[in-house]
């Protein structure tokens, strides 16, 4: 189980998710697509392995459904309008991730997608929600509460309250000399 010490590979919680799994994978080899690691898509009881799945075209399911399993298909695409396409026509965009060394071809990227998605990963895998990063709602409450605050903390009594500033006291050397014995 996912709290013992070395494991690796879970059961899937969702009764026939393997078979639905397997199902995407079977469509996908049957339309061209190969599985690239070894052991992809077996499936034993309630564990699926997860599978890698190239090249994906648009006559696959796994190219239009979000499956929410370990079934990652890798589309590859000619030019940059493709990916771009795909995305503005996609019913899902939760996030997505690029990977390159082109700054420039990566800007494009981002300038497109920005208001398609809600996470663009950089040269890494697609992260899980909120237990790495506050959702957008969150943040929002966030800030508002924070707005709140300050307003509440320097409004005081129907006017605006500054906070007092503290009263600088001298202390020359002499001053110090006389209080502080070297001996003590």
């Amino acid at each position: 189980m996912p709290w013992e010490k070395g494991v690796g590979l879970t059961p899937l919680p969702e009764p026939g998710k393997t078979d639905y799994l397997a199902g995407l994978v079977s469509d996908a080899v049957a339309n061209g697509a190969r599985v690239m690691n070894p052991n992809g898509g077996i499936v034993d009881r309630t564990f699926f392995y997860p599978a890698v799945l190239y090249p994906v075209n648009n006559k696959m399911k796994v190219y239009y459904e979000e499956q929410f399993g370990p079934v990652i298909p890798v589309v590859p695409f000619e030019n940059d309008t493709e990916p771009v396409s795909y995305v503005l026509n996609s019913h899902f965009g939760q996030q997505l991730s690029l990977f390159g060394k082109d700054s420039k071809r990566i800007a494009h990227y981002i300038d497109a997608f920005a208001n398609q998605v809600g996470r663009i990963n950089l040269n890494t895998q697609c992260q899980r929600g909120p237990d790495s990063f506050l959702s957008m709602g969150e943040r929002i409450r966030r800030k508002e509460r924070f707005l709140w605050r300050m307003r509440c903390a320097f409004f005081r009594s129907g006017r605006w309250w500054q906070p007092r500033r503290r009263q600088k006291t001298k202390r020359s050397w002499e001053t110090y000399s006389a209080t502080a014995s070297p001996h003590s």
